[in-house]
């Protein structure tokens, strides 16, 4: 590790100083890259999931109050609207049981999209059958 940058993190001696292995095991993946997303996917398991940050379950009420009755005032005239209708576009949609729960909840027209063909392979398979709307 270089000097100032020990010093910055708070290293002021020698002996503080972490080696660059270390260092090493710090860094994060790059999750920008496709290829990370390839081998990451290529070592999951068909029906393990990942849920980043929450499940849909979590944010039921929020997206209902949020989006959905925002949609009905605003696009629609007040006028009620069945989830079946509304287009719902998951970007980065990973492994995660998002979509799924949705399409669980009547959000049929669901569309997903990837960086990871394998990701896109394994959510498509686990799918094809018994959320046969749902594209991926």
């Amino acid at each position: 590790m270089n000097k100032k940058y020990a010093a910055a993190l708070g290293f002021d001696k020698e002996d503080d100083i972490v080696s660059d292995k270390f260092m090493d095991q710090l860094k994060q993946p790059e999750y920008s890259k496709p290829d990370y997303w390839e081998e990451r996917y290529k070592k999951t398991k068909d029906d393990k999931t990942y849920e980043w940050l929450e499940s849909y379950s979590s944010i039921k009420a929020e997206f209902q109050e949020n989006v959905i009755n925002k949609l009905q005032k605003f696009l629609y005239d007040g006028k009620a609207i069945k989830n079946k209708d509304i287009k719902i576009l998951n970007v980065g949609c990973g492994n995660s049981t998002m979509s799924e729960d949705m399409y669980d909840d009547g959000f049929v027209k669901n569309y997903n999209i990837d960086i990871s063909k394998k990701c896109i392979e394994m959510m498509l398979n686990r799918n094809v059958f018994r959320r046969p709307e749902i594209e991926w």
